[in-house]
């Protein structure tokens, strides 16, 4: 999420909503959102935060629901959520990229979904070069 916050000016340009949810409760959301917990500490998201994403939510994205490998060294396990992204066209209702990941790796990088929109738009000249690669 740190690079959605920190590319918010170039998504803004691109006319791009960005749009997260978690899986914790509302309060531990708004401290996230605020900047109130690491590793955000001290920078607000700036972007909207759903809280209390449930079984039921995961599974309508088709989303993996469980917990990562490491979950059976730890007596307080929960199941919940793991990641996954989406880019939908708002025009036209299509997902035109998507992540689904099964545990810590996988995401989506920021810059590289701005590299992306920024091509299919004939617009990569207008940003600067942000591109992991």
């Amino acid at each position: 999420m740190e690079g959605y916050r920190k590319y918010s000016v170039l998504f803004g340009k691109l006319d791009v909503s960005i749009i997260a949810a978690s899986v914790d409760n509302l309060e531990d959301t708004k401290r996230l959102w605020k900047g109130k917990c690491f590793p955000y500490s001290g920078k607000e998201l700036g972007f909207t935060l759903c809280y209390g994403v449930s079984k039921e939510i995961s599974d309508s994205l088709g989303a993996y629901y469980g917990g990562d490998l490491n979950h059976r060294r730890r007596p307080n396990h929960r199941d919940y959520m793991q990641p996954a992204e989406f880019v939908i066209d708002s025009h036209s209702d299509e997902i035109i990229i998507c992540s689904y990941s099964d545990g810590a790796f996988g995401r989506m990088n920021a810059g590289d979904v701005i590299g992306y929109l920024s091509k299919i738009e004939d617009r990569g000249e207008e940003f600067p070069h942000v591109w992991s690669w």
